[in-house]
């Protein structure tokens, strides 16, 4: 059987989008709450905390764009 996610039946193509969606609504959602939590820690003078929850957020962002769209293979 091969194991290749590009070659899987249609159970694996299935069970593969379903964790891409699971990955993305995470990531989307940490970039979301760090980015909030930052500005709740400007605002109450905690500028390191802010600082750090700001590059979370970067990273979370980063992770996959910002937004949902193709995967372009180079």
């Amino acid at each position: 059987m091969n194991s290749d996610p590009d070659h899987a039946g249609e159970r694996g193509t299935r069970e593969h989008a379903g964790i891409r969606r699971l990955r993305l609504s995470g990531t989307l959602a940490t970039g979301v709450l760090a980015f909030i939590f930052a500005i709740n820690a400007s605002l109450d003078g905690e500028w390191i905390g802010a600082g750090v929850l700001l590059i979370a957020a970067a990273l979370a962002f980063g992770q996959r764009g910002g937004l949902p769209g193709p995967r372009f293979r180079g």
